[in-house]
């Protein structure tokens, strides 16, 4: 059984007697008890001045990329600071406090931009003097690392770490990480988890899986995400606003027959591709009828999100160049702001795939730069 670093908190609350406490969190930072962090800190007598929430919201009820509104929580009355999408008035706030708790549940991926707001608050630390205590979850992909590190001038709010795509690691693991490369290393603070080995994906702990986002319903959708998330640079939906978001991959101009049969046809380990017709209810393509693929994880151990998300992304490319295209936002390409990288979309316009997977993946290295973080084995 986990015993989760919120669990172990609120168990020694005593600790945080007497201090101005602030909390970064969202509807994922529950109890094993399901119940809120917030709601479980103020009873074990923690006082709480602050609340922040994250891209989506203290609900995770705001779509990507949608400004946050939020002025106070509906039960206790507590404020709420939005970080997004303007993080810095937010941070001026931490200068009240003499801790900030960060608990929320990430899901694995360098692009996913918790762990961008996680980097933010650390970076604040010297100027506005506060503690930073996190709470730990479970990376709920586990410790498998794919992907290749990024270019420092592509370091952006979607790719904020030094880490691979797929980094292996958790919130309390990333948090050292950025102390450490930032100087704080005294100031920061993980609560382990008790009962977790790296080795385990979510489904293997039992626990129940709160969304942290709106497009992340599950664990195997975090999986599959790490791969998935690139199409968000490009013209294809990848299913937001259906009910298989980060499966089902299309475009109205899209063959999903041909697709499927050409992405089965590569024989890629641990998946099998359905041809499939969905209309999305928001995001790209709203409600028109698209045509595409459904993805379908039949070995989440050996499947390997990063690498098949490209081979699709590839693929759609090489089967329909002439409707294919690259999203760009103020002029720059937003596949670049993912990758932390432009050699990738080259690579793919070139189509040297292969090629950038065999130059630029990750070596043993990275477990050798990482070792002095990890909590667990």
């Amino acid at each position: 059984m986990v015993r989760l670093g919120i669990d172990k908190l609120v168990d020694s609350a005593q600790v945080l007697k007497d201090k101005k406490v602030g909390i970064l969190t969202n509807r994922s930072g529950v109890t094993s008890r399901l119940e809120r962090n917030i709601d479980a800190l103020l009873k074990a007598g923690v006082r709480l001045d602050l609340i922040f929430s994250p891209e989506h919201g203290l609900y995770a009820s705001f779509m990507d990329g949608e400004k946050v509104r939020e002025d106070s929580d509906r039960v206790t009355g507590i404020p709420i600071v939005p970080t997004y999408p303007h993080i810095e008035s937010a941070l001026t706030r931490t200068a009240e406090l003499d801790i900030v708790v960060f608990d929320i549940q990430d899901v694995g991926a360098r692009f996913y931009t918790y762990i961008s707001t996680l980097k933010r608050f650390v970076e604040a630390i010297p100027k506005f003097d506060f503690e930073l205590w996190v709470a730990d979850r479970p990376n709920p992909i586990g410790h498998f690392v794919e992907g290749w590190l990024p270019e420092p001038r592509f370091f952006s709010f979607v790719c904020a770490a030094n880490l691979p795509v797929r980094h292996g690691l958790t919130v309390g693991e990333i948090a050292l990480f950025y102390a450490d490369e930032l100087g704080v290393r005294d100031m920061v603070k993980v609560v382990p988890m008790d009962g977790w080995e790296r080795d385990r994906m979510f489904w293997d702990t039992k626990m129940v899986w709160v969304p942290p986002s709106p497009a992340i319903p599950t664990p195997q959708t975090a999986l599959v995400y790490c791969g998935t998330g690139f199409f968000e640079g490009t013209n294809i939906s990848e299913g937001r606003g259906t009910a298989r978001p980060f499966h089902l991959i299309g475009a109205p101009w899209i063959d999903g027959f041909k697709l499927s049969d050409t992405l089965n046809g590569l024989r890629l380990d641990a998946v099998r591709f359905l041809p499939a017709v969905f209309k999305p209810s928001a995001s790209k393509y709203k409600d028109e009828v698209c045509e595409g693929v459904e993805i379908f994880v039949i070995d989440p151990y050996q499947y390997r999100a990063v690498e098949i998300g490209l081979r699709i992304l590839s693929t759609i490319k090489e089967l329909w160049p002439e409707r294919f295209q690259w999203r760009k936002f103020n002029d720059s390409f937003f596949i670049d702001k993912l990758a932390g990288t432009d050699r990738l979309r080259t690579a793919l316009d070139d189509g040297r795939l292969d090629e950038f997977f065999e130059s630029n993946w990750v070596s043993d290295d990275y477990a050798a730069t990482i070792e002095e973080f990890l909590l667990y084995r």
